[in-house]
């Protein structure tokens, strides 16, 4: 089974993974990404009004092939 890596970028920077994990294919570690975006989005909520969650995919064939993004932004409406 092939082995995927999921670089996380966010305003304070990009992690690398050197790790990876291995998933049957690209569609799982798809999947896995958006689960695992899911979790991160609600921690990044709580800490922060405003701003941009992305995990890169890529597989030993690197550069990524998938990004996955979540945006935050809060603004006030009306009084």
């Amino acid at each position: 089974m092939p082995r995927f890596y999921f670089d996380f970028h966010d305003d304070g920077g990009t992690s690398v993974d050197e790790t990876g994990a291995v998933f049957p294919s690209r569609e799982a570690a798809k999947r896995e990404a958006l689960e695992t975006l899911g979790v991160v989005a609600r921690d990044f909520g709580y800490r922060h009004a405003q701003g941009r969650v992305a995990i890169q995919i890529r597989d030993d064939d690197a550069p990524p092939f998938l990004e996955v993004v979540v945006t935050f932004e809060a603004r006030p409406l009306g009084k």
